[in-house]
């Protein structure tokens, strides 16, 4: 559930009125222009709450416990409950999902048996079930605040419904009450679901990042116990000296670990076991390494050092029938995958060998995939994503996803031809374990430690490619607080999404690949079809206008990132690019390119 961040608290506004107007506007449907529009648009991109179809989606409507049970069923994907509750809801269209609500302990029956199904919910009874959801995912926090509403002896549950107010998913009126009695609408109920939503997805990814943390820790704890040994005995700094520094040395990771920015306390990056690093130096107990361009440390005992010509099966680049191949060793057998198309500066047959898929010892090469951000569009129908995965695969159960695929795209502004390249990537064309028992194409929440039981449930491929597109954008392709944000490109291990989407370091240059391949099939139509810049200096600033007066909209960190160029722009400084932006409320932004301030950025193709 990783979707936008928590929208702007809705206090004394949220919910305070039992039917919010809709903005009258030219529209094809009932919400365009309505005060929760967001809201809903977003909970019927997930398939929690639908419309007819029609463009009804009728949100001041009042919802009724079967709706509010079947919403509370799909944003929380609760199991299927095994047995069947009320007498009064065996023939209901919705009585799977009340059941499985009712199983889950968040909605009760009235008594006798029976639910009411159809009986419209008040204030109270929903923020009482929204309150248990809360409460059962340990969010109790109780700011005691029922008891300053004027109406605050109207309410029944007054205690047990304060994680609603202690968590900002609901709140009172202007005139300092709460109308626990009053009916709620499907926008005003969409808004509350929506919070809802984000504020145990918050919870969710602050688990994994506890969770990952744990693990590292763990490592680390190992890893300083197994330098104990090692260097008992010996002085410090006696390994330096088995080190022939006469040769040029490979530094490979013998597990999972962290690279560090010098000081060995910020983390640059983290990579898998068997990836290869450049050797600089060994300072004591850390070793200085150079990685896809970025020099940072890691500890000596995660590593082995080995001169480049005594390293076996160690990765290379080779042109084989006019493409670049990468050979890798995974899991003790030799592979390899297309990156791109042959460089000029290799011959047919020819090997050379690169850290980050782009400095060789004959030349520099830019794999145009690897470098697009991914927040543009594709030139490809949905129609051409399906011939290609049927000319393919002709059993995949991708065929006919590329609707889908579009759908994400235009809903969220990420590249449909990236997301189906990573979905075939990461699921073997929807035929992994996974995939098929899980419906999850992109491996998402897939924690390296145990992928399988931690990996995401979905109950349908397509609602995972929505939910997958959503997820990406908001934690890898968009600047934010919680963002992992270093460019919205595919990348390497030194900048853009692989920095910290995948301990392989090679993903990004995988999935990049792909890409390219699947371009190549269909004829070439997005290959260079937007004009590309990367930045050449750190910390380079994205601004609303062309000018150092402009608003500083967010900043690129690392020298080397991606942006699509929508103009060059001649001023008496110097040459600014119009960029397309990665900030999710502007559209445009501004970089300085080159000129009395220094070259900071140059396009590429």
């Amino acid at each position: 559930m990783k979707n936008k961040k928590l929208i702007t608290a809705l206090t004394a506004i949220m919910l305070t009125t039992t039917s919010v107007q809709a903005i009258s506007v030219s529209a094809n449907d009932d919400i365009t222009g309505h005060y929760f529009e967001r809201e809903m648009r977003s909970l019927e991109s997930l398939q929690i709450m639908n419309g007819d179809g029609k463009g009804n989606f009728f949100p001041n409507q009042l919802v009724t416990r079967a709706q509010f049970a079947a919403f509370l069923n799909r944003s929380l994907k609760l199991p299927t409950a095994s047995t069947k509750t009320f007498t009064d809801t065996m023939n209901h269209p919705l009585k799977a999902e009340v059941h499985n609500a009712a199983a889950a302990g968040y909605i009760n029956g009235v008594g006798d048996g029976k639910f009411l199904p159809n009986r419209t919910l008040t204030r109270e009874e929903i923020a009482l079930m929204v309150s248990r959801v809360l409460t059962s995912n340990g969010l109790n926090e109780s700011p005691a605040q029922t008891s300053s509403f004027k109406d605050a002896k109207d309410i029944k549950y007054a205690e047990a419904i304060q994680p609603i107010f202690a968590y900002e998913i609901m709140g009172g009126y202007d005139d300092n009450t709460f109308r626990p009695k009053e009916g709620v609408t499907r926008a005003q109920t969409a808004a509350v679901i929506y919070k809802m939503y984000n504020l145990l997805e918050k919870q969710e990814q602050e688990k994994q990042k506890a969770e990952l943390e744990k693990q590292k820790q763990e490592a680390e704890k190992e890893k300083q116990e197994e330098q104990s040994k090692e260097q008992a005995g010996n002085k410090v700094g006696a390994d330096k000296e088995k080190i022939d520094t006469s040769k040029d040395n490979i530094v490979i990771a013998t597990k999972l670990l962290n690279v560090y920015e010098d000081g060995m306390k910020r983390v640059r990056t983290y990579v898998n076991v068997g990836t290869e690093m450049k050797f600089l130096e060994l300072i004591g107990n850390k070793v200085e390494v150079e990685l896809a361009g970025v020099v940072g440390y890691v500890n000596k005992a995660d590593v082995k050092i080995v001169p480049e010509d005594e390293v076996e099966s160690r990765t290379y680049y080779k042109v084989s029938s006019g493409y670049l191949r990468h050979y890798i060793t995974e899991n003790g057998a030799l592979g390899s995958y297309i990156f791109g198309p042959a460089p000029k500066f290799l011959k047919e047959g020819e090997k050379d060998y690169s850290f980050d898929g782009k400095t060789f010892t004959e030349g520099t090469y830019l794999q145009y995939f690897n470098y697009l951000p991914l927040l543009s569009e594709t030139n490809y129908s949905a129609e051409d994503l399906d011939d290609y995965v049927r000319s393919q695969k002709p059993t995949s159960p991708l065929i006919g996803l590329g609707k889908v695929f579009k759908q994400a795209e235009e809903e969220t502004g990420v590249n449909a031809l990236y997301l189906l390249a990573h979905a075939i990537h990461e699921s073997a064309w929807g035929t992994s374990k996974i995939a098929t028992d899980k419906f999850n194409l992109y491996g998402i929440k897939a924690i390296d430690a145990d992928a399988y039981n931690n990996a995401m449930q979905f109950n349908s491929f397509e609602e995972c490619i929505l939910y997958a597109a959503k997820y990406v954008k908001q934690n890898y392709l968009t600047p934010g607080e919680r963002s992992f944000y270093n460019g919205s490109f595919l990348g390497h291990k030194g900048v853009g999404v692989n920095l910290f989407y995948a301990s392989d370091p090679y993903w990004g240059q995988k999935v990049a690949g792909r890409m390219y391949v699947i371009d190549e099939y269909l004829g070439k139509d997005d290959w260079n079809s937007y004009k590309i810049a990367l930045s050449k200096v750190p910390s380079l600033n994205v601004r609303s206008g062309p000018s150092t007066s402009d608003k500083l909209l967010y900043e690129h960190r690392y020298a080397g990132v991606g942006m699509i160029v929508l103009e060059e722009i001649k001023r008496n400084d110097g040459t600014w690019y119009k960029i397309k932006s990665d900030h999710p409320d502007y559209e445009e932004g501004y970089i300085y390119a080159s000129g009395e301030r220094g070259n900071l950025a140059e396009i590429i193709n």
